[in-house]
């Protein structure tokens, strides 16, 4: 459960940097790399529903 309180901070910069990664990384890196993303993207926005929105 602490770990759970820790990683909130966390997620909400790492999903503010994702955002702003995923725009500048889109053109310069392939696709496939943008999808591996997204994946780890989606549990932390399942997770902190308010900040995706």
């Amino acid at each position: 459960m602490e770990n759970e309180m820790d990683l909130e901070p966390v997620d909400e910069r790492g999903t503010k940097r994702a955002a702003d990664e995923s725009q500048i990384e889109q053109p310069r890196k392939p696709k496939k790399i943008k999808v591996s993303r997204r994946v780890r993207s989606m549990p932390s926005i399942l997770s902190q529903p308010s900040l995706s929105h």
